[in-house]
């Protein structure tokens, strides 16, 4: 009788010491941390979860519908621990319960109902503990206040956190890495707005991009670049129409010699384009009859062929709808011309390879152009010959 009395006390000590440890047990509280615009990059139908707590808790995962949690990567940044965790999805698991455990806490139950790359963050803290050690604490404040975009105070955080006297010597480095980090995020911003401002989208786009890499909590940054990235195609085109119908890069313009004393008609067709090398092609024909210069009787025709480049332009606002600028033409020409010499029955044929050089200047949808072709072949009284012409751009 006595043995089974002592059993029986026996046992009820060991009940009430597993119930008083485990009354004991604190409780982990989570914070959902999800972005509205957070995608999980994983293959298949699969979801992702990132588990955040203190690096000092070490966790564990169950499932009532997972035969294993596959934690595919941990990582420590600061103070805190990445748990990253990919699960499968489907009506199978729509009545999942993930099971965290902890050594010194109660288990902890979740039920994350998760889509295909949908992906969830979950922050666990112990709301009855502060954490020890000014290091870890300021760190934390300075991870979190970065992670709300305030670069200024979270640098400040860093700083102060480098100072603290239980402040590990191996973690300096990775403290100086996050400051470098922030100059990098305040200089990209600041470059971002400036390209923003004035209209450089594409730039700012770039630039925004940069700062949301280096913290993908950045709404600003976010809802920049989505800007920049409508304006772009604004400006692109709008409609499927292409970019160069915008900027009017092609011109057509009717020429004649700036001299009355030829009968000529030409036309050139030219691609200008804003910030690129263009080609020009050029036909003229001309006819002339004068007893005062070297020839009597002269018929030619030729055909020129060129570079275009623009010089620079006039405007900037609203420069693709309404171009202002001046464009230049390099270029060679091909001269066939009949001839006939005063006081001579006879004629002759010449033919001369002219290099010539023009501007043009787009003023809305019209351009004028100016050529300059100099016949080496010809008399003095021919040699150089300068056209002037009027067209439009489309």
């Amino acid at each position: 009788m006595t043995h089974r009395i002592r059993i029986i006390l026996c046992f009820c000590i060991l009940m009430v010491s597993g119930l008083t440890g485990f009354a004991q047990q604190r409780s982990l509280q989570i914070e959902d941390k999800s972005g509205p615009f957070d995608v999980f990059t994983g293959v298949g139908n699969e979801a992702g979860i990132v588990i955040i707590c203190t690096e000092t808790i070490e966790l564990s995962f169950a499932s009532n519908r997972d035969a294993t949690i596959n934690v595919f990567k941990t990582e420590t940044k600061g103070s805190d621990k990445y748990y990253y965790l990919r699960m499968p999805t489907g009506d199978t698991y729509n009545d999942r319960r993930l099971t965290i455990y902890a050594a010194r806490y109660a288990p902890l139950i979740i039920e994350p109902r998760l889509q295909i790359k949908e992906l969830k963050t979950i922050y666990l803290f112990d709301p009855d503990v502060i954490l020890q050690g000014c290091y870890n604490q300021t760190m934390k404040e300075g991870l979190e206040i970065f992670r709300l975009a305030q670069y200024v105070d979270a640098k400040a955080k860093y700083r102060l956190a480098a100072e603290c006297s239980d402040t590990p010597a191996s973690v300096l480095d990775d403290i100086e890495e996050k400051i470098a980090i922030i100059d990098t995020i305040v200089k990209r911003r600041r470059l971002a707005d400036e390209f923003f401002t004035i209209g450089d989208y594409k730039n700012a786009y770039n630039n925004y991009m940069a700062v949301f890499s280096n913290n993908p909590s950045d709404r600003y940054a976010e809802l920049r670049m989505s800007e920049s990235r409508l304006r772009i195609t604004e400006i692109s085109g709008e409609e499927g129409i292409p970019d160069r119908r915008r900027q009017r890069t092609f011109a057509i313009s009717y020429e004649t010699p700036t001299t009355d004393l030829l009968s000529s008609h030409g036309a050139s067709l030219g691609w200008y384009r804003d910030r690129k090398v263009g080609v020009y092609l050029a036909m003229r024909t001309a006819f002339q009859s004068d007893y005062y210069y070297d020839y009597f009787d002269i018929s030619e025709i030729s055909g020129s062929f060129g570079i275009t480049f623009r010089l620079f332009r006039m405007t900037k606002k609203d420069y693709r709808k309404w171009p202002w600028g001046v464009w230049m033409s390099l270029g060679g020409s091909y001269v066939l011309a009949d001839v006939s010499e005063n006081y001579s029955s006879g004629s002759e044929n010449i033919s001369s390879l002219a290099p010539e050089a023009g501007l043009l200047m787009k003023m809305g949808f019209f351009v004028v152009k100016y050529t300059y072709q100099h016949r080496i072949d010809f008399s003095s009284d021919y040699a150089g010959r300068s056209f002037i012409g009027l067209g439009f751009c489309f």
